[in-house]
């Protein structure tokens, strides 16, 4: 009878050493060392896809407005094409109209966008700005 105990006794211990080795994280990382960073990688890719910050609203403006001037210069481009045979202006002067008008009109857009963006914060810690 005892000699059946001890023998009882030493495979439980052996089946906790192997349930030890199955859930200690350490030996699978000794053992598999690439396995491992590569793991980490990609947790620590996915977790900062968590924390990426949103779009802000100048963002989203300043997207915007990029995306009208990029409208403007194509549409130029195309209306200043070389077609003197009926009797338009010369290309250099279509083009120097054409920048002009570009020009006010990101002027005026830049002027819209930072009369509805909202001022910047100052200082509430108590110390004065010069």
């Amino acid at each position: 009878m005892a000699v059946k105990r001890e023998g009882i006794s030493k495979t439980v211990e052996r089946l906790g050493d192997r349930i030890h080795e199955t859930f200690d994280w350490r030996i699978h990382v000794a053992r598999h060392p690439y396995v491992a960073l590569a793991a980490a990688a990609g947790v620590g890719l996915w977790v900062s896809g968590l924390f990426k910050p949103s779009r802000t609203l100048t963002g989203r403006v300043l997207d915007a407005v990029s995306d009208t001037v990029e409208e403007v210069t194509r549409s130029l481009r195309e209306s200043t094409r070389d077609d003197t045979s009926n009797g338009a202006a010369p290309t250099t002067l279509k083009a120097l109209l054409g920048l002009t008008v570009a020009n006010a009109g990101i002027a005026f857009l830049a002027k819209k966008v930072s009369e509805s963006l909202p001022a910047p914060r100052t200082p509430t810690n108590g110390t004065r700005t010069r």
